[in-house]
């Protein structure tokens, strides 16, 4: 159990934001998205916004609010106050992920921002931030003393042609 709990398995679920890196081609955003596929299944509400959709003007609330179809009038707090409110309502957690803070431009858009933004989240006592870059780029996408907890994602490392056999024989590649 204290094996457990001490792995990202066990010890994620207490926590209200974190950062899941790893390296190009590690399954991130598959991860990402196959966790909202499932919860979507399960009844259970996440959000999920890609990093290209960010950099520059506006704000990532503006941007997120207007990569969900809502009204920008909502202002972060408006957004966030509703994101709550629906996941309250569900009786869940709404999950909440931004995925490759690496690709937007300025490559600092994240480093200048992501305190705030985790913070305000955190202020939701039903609202979950998952993050996700490349591990080369963080240095350059996480402010410093950030307070993250950040989580490494080693895709199919050790296991690569059990992987390549079962991808082999889904797609019926010789």
């Amino acid at each position: 159990l204290r094996s457990w709990l001490q792995s990202p398995a066990g010890f994620l679920g207490f926590e209200r934001t974190f950062v899941l890196t790893g390296i190009a081609g590690a399954g991130k955003t598959h991860g990402v998205c196959d966790a909202a596929h499932q919860r979507f299944a399960d009844g259970l509400l996440t959000c999920v916004s890609f990093g290209h959709m960010f950099g520059g003007e506006p704000d990532p609330w503006t941007r997120l609010t207007e990569s969900l179809g809502l009204p920008i009038t909502l202002g972060k707090d408006g957004l966030l106050d509703a994101l709550n409110s629906a996941a309250e309502a569900s009786g869940s957690l709404l999950m909440l992920c931004v995925d490759a803070i690496n690709e937007p431009r300025p490559l600092r858009y994240w480093r200048d921002r992501l305190s705030a933004f985790a913070l305000a989240v955190r202020g939701r006592p039903y609202l979950r931030l998952c993050i996700t870059c490349r591990t080369s780029f963080l240095p350059h996408c996480l402010p410093k003393n950030h307070g993250l907890t950040v989580v490494e994602h080693a895709g199919f490392e050790g296991i690569e042609r059990v992987a390549c056999k079962a991808f082999f024989r889904h797609y019926g590649l010789k």
